[in-house]
């Protein structure tokens, strides 16, 4: 009976320990909602609110890692200029696990992303997975995410003019060749403003971009200059010191790869 009455206290401890932490698990779920609504409705202000100045946000993609929230910002802004009617659907939330098998306030969620590709009105659906980890004021810290991104890459038939095959050439009519080393692929989805243009860069790699609305300017070193248009493809090899720009007075975006080699930036930018 003594070791009976000795561990009720710690039971009772024990079980509104927990019960506290599964309503900080509810509040926090509701503020989850509400962040994925605040998507929905294409107010990143407003989904800002729900997080830390320092939030840090990790992708599917392997290869990134605890991105900054401007990284965040930028890529949840292309989400929504590139896709319309966006819902969460079949939402499941779970309560987060500390180490000890304990709730402890986090937020794990299951669902389906449903939208329009806004070029085409094609219809897209994406399964869904996301931890959202919480500080002690209620405010999302860090969230890491998991699906599929082709779930939601447009039909190529329906969004661009034509297929490019055979390619042998560049945009500049050179010889197309692939440096050596270990293959590595670089995927970026490329928005620019009307006037907006990158810093003189080169890629390592032999790289290509898919322009799904608006043009897209390139010019190298040498004066050479090419512009392509919606449903057109640039072609370019590695190591030109060239521009890219949009010149036009409406918004441009591309979908570009770089295929590099492991080890090297796909990317490195003329000081």
């Amino acid at each position: 009976m003594k070791k009976l009455i000795f561990l009720l206290p710690l039971l009772f401890a024990y079980c509104e320990s927990n019960q506290a932490e599964l309503k900080k698990f509810e509040a926090n779920s509701k503020t989850v909602s509400l962040f994925f609504d605040a998507f929905s409705n294409n107010d990143i202000d407003k989904m800002k609110s729900y997080v830390v100045d320092d939030f840090l946000w990790t992708p599917p993609m392997s290869n990134l890692d605890s991105l900054s929230i401007e990284a965040w910002e930028t890529q949840m802004r292309l989400f929504n200029d590139l896709y319309d009617n966006i819902q969460f659907t079949n939402a499941e939330y779970y309560a987060g696990l500390d180490k000890k098998m304990k709730p402890n306030g986090d937020v794990r969620v299951y669902g389906t992303w449903k939208s329009n590709y806004a070029l085409t009105g094609e219809a897209t659906e994406l399964d869904y997975y996301s931890v959202l980890f919480f500080n002690d004021e209620g405010k999302i810290e860090s969230q890491s995410e998991w699906y599929n991104y082709s779930d939601i890459v447009p039909s190529v038939t329906e969004s661009t003019n034509f297929i490019d095959q055979n390619v042998t050439k560049n945009s500049f009519g050179g010889n197309i060749y692939y440096p050596k080393g270990k293959a590595s692929i670089t995927n970026a989805i490329v928005v620019l403003e009307a006037g907006q243009s990158f810093p003189t860069h080169k890629h390592t790699g032999f790289n290509i971009g898919t322009v799904l609305q608006g043009e897209f300017t390139v010019e190298d070193d040498k004066g050479n200059k090419v512009v392509k248009k919606a449903g057109e493809t640039y072609i370019g090899t590695p190591d030109v010191w060239h521009t890219a720009k949009n010149e036009s007075k409406e918004k441009t975006i591309l979908i570009g790869s770089v295929l590099g080699v492991v080890g090297k930036p796909a990317t490195i930018n003329k000081e």
